[in-house]
C-alpha cells in the first residue's frame, strides 16, 4: 500500500451514527466500513492484488466523451469467438476474475473466446459521467462501439454471450437488448 493511501485511510474522520439504527438503507454503516478500512491499512496485500490485476491486458478508450476501461484478452485459438462479460451494478470487471483465463484458453477443450470485460461508466477504472444521459441505450451503444473498434464488426447475435453472477439483471438485460439490436444492424 502506498504511504499516501495508508495515511488517508488512517486519518479518516468517521461520521456520527444516527440515533436510530437504519441498517444499510442509508448506505454502509460505520460499524461495517471501519473494520474494512483498518484491514486495508494494516493487513491487506495491495501488491498481491496489483499482481493479479496486471496479468490481464487493460485498456481505456474514449467513447462518447468518457474514458472507458476494459480488459481484452485475445485467445490464441483461431476458432475463438468474442464474448463480453458485463458486470452488474454495483460491481466491477473483477467479478469475472475466475472466468477470464479459462474462457480465453478454452479450458478442457471447450470453446475458446476473445474475452472483453468492460467497466461500466463510473465503475472500476472507467471515468464517471459528468452529465445526464448515460442510461441503458447509451451504455449499450458504447459497448457496441467498443466491440466494433476492437475489430468485432462481423459478429452475430448468437455468437455474442453474456454471463453474470448477479440475479437481478434488469439494467444489464436492457443493455443486452440494446446491444443485440445493434448487432443485427452490423
Amino acid at each position: 500500500m502506498t504511504v499516501q493511501l495508508r495515511e488517508r485511510v488512517e486519518s479518516t474522520i468517521w461520521p456520527n451514527e444516527l440515533e436510530k439504527e437504519y441498517g444499510w438503507t442509508l448506505g454502509a454503516p460505520t460499524w461495517a466500513v471501519k473494520p474494512l478500512a483498518e484491514e486495508w491499512a494494516n493487513n491487506y496485500s495491495w501488491e498481491d492484488a496489483r499482481t493479479e490485476l496486471n496479468r490481464w491486458h487493460h485498456y481505456r478508450m474514449k467513447i462518447d466523451g468518457l474514458l472507458v476501461h476494459y480488459v481484452h484478452e485475445r485467445s490464441a485459438n483461431p476458432d475463438a469467438i468474442p464474448i463480453v462479460l458485463l458486470h452488474g451494478w454495483p460491481s466491477t470487471f473483477y467479478e469475472f476474475h475466475k472466468l477470464i483465463d479459462p474462457l480465453r484458453d478454452g479450458l478442457h477443450g471447450n470453446q475458446a473466446f476473445h474475452v472483453i470485460t468492460p467497466s461500466l461508466p463510473g465503475f472500476g477504472f472507467s471515468e464517471a459521467p459528468k452529465v445526464k444521459g448515460y442510461g441503458v441505450a447509451k451504455i449499450g451503444a458504447m459497448i457496441n462501439a467498443l466491440m466494433v473498434h476492437l475489430g468485432y464488426d462481423k459478429y452475430s447475435k448468437p455468437q455474442f454471450f453474456f454471463f453474470s453472477s448477479k440475479t437481478k439483471l434488469t439494467f444489464k438485460k436492457c443493455i443486452m437488448v440494446v446491444i443485440g439490436e445493434q448487432l443485427l444492424e452490423n
